[in-house]
């Protein structure tokens, strides 16, 4: 058995080289948000966060690391991620055994687009979009086509709250809750609205944080800065 690790800016690749299979996990962290989804779902604590160090004082998301001698390649972590950043295939097959077992369910990602509802121009949904995952262009016939890439929707709904004209439909795959300590919090600290990946934490007029529960995805990443 042979296992190796490839570490690069942009990804983290991990694999196990046996006789007759090959495992490979991978990391693309231009998709990734730093989030502990992966790190707490993880049965074998083979996953860890590194803190990264931003500019200007401001925060980054700390950086997914994988201990390529604890990994078993079961997939729980790619099918959990909520920003598809982590893809998991044995001998070249993208189906994570953890699922296909049935030991572990997939994320729905259940999102309708009713085009003939948009108003013409109307860019809404794009500008809001904190992932940058949908684009807005005309169609031959002059009608507004909106495209999103499911794939990469981590169910936040932001698109469907801003739509004026009520033509995005997304179901949230993550319940939960979110609390803040606004005792705790040190004055002038925006490090929790600094790297959340949805814009759910907003500085209101009294100069403290607060959580907008309807755009929250739990994902952790504030809790971890």
């Amino acid at each position: 058995m042979k296992r190796y690790k490839i570490e690069k800016n942009d990804k983290l690749e991990i694999g196990q080289i046996l006789y007759t299979k090959r495992y490979k996990m991978a990391v693309d962290r231009k998709l990734c948000k730093g989030c502990e989804l992966c790190r707490l779902a993880c049965p074998h604590w083979a996953i860890s966060l590194k803190p990264a160090e931003g500019a200007d004082g401001k925060a980054v998301p700390p950086i997914v690391d994988v201990d390529e001698n604890k990994c078993d390649y079961h997939g729980i972590c790619a099918a959990i991620c909520p920003f598809s950043a982590i893809s998991v295939t044995v001998n070249g097959d993208g189906a994570y055994p953890a699922v296909s077992a049935g030991v572990f369910p997939s994320l729905t990602r259940d999102i309708e687009v009713r085009s003939q509802l948009c108003e013409p121009g109307c860019k809404i949904c794009e500008e809001k979009c904190p992932l940058g995952i949908v684009k807005v262009s005309g169609g031959e016939d002059g009608a507004t086509v909106v495209d999103i890439q499911k794939e990469l929707c981590a169910g936040c709904q932001i698109c469907r709250i801003e739509c004026p004209a009520d033509a995005i439909s997304v179901t949230k795959f993550y319940e939960g809750s979110i609390a803040i300590d606004q005792k705790a919090c040190p004055d002038g600290c925006r490090k929790c609205m600094d790297v959340c990946p949805v814009d759910a934490l907003i500085c209101g007029e009294d100069g403290k944080i607060y959580a907008n529960g309807m755009y929250c995805i739990y994902c952790g990443e504030c809790l971890q800065v």
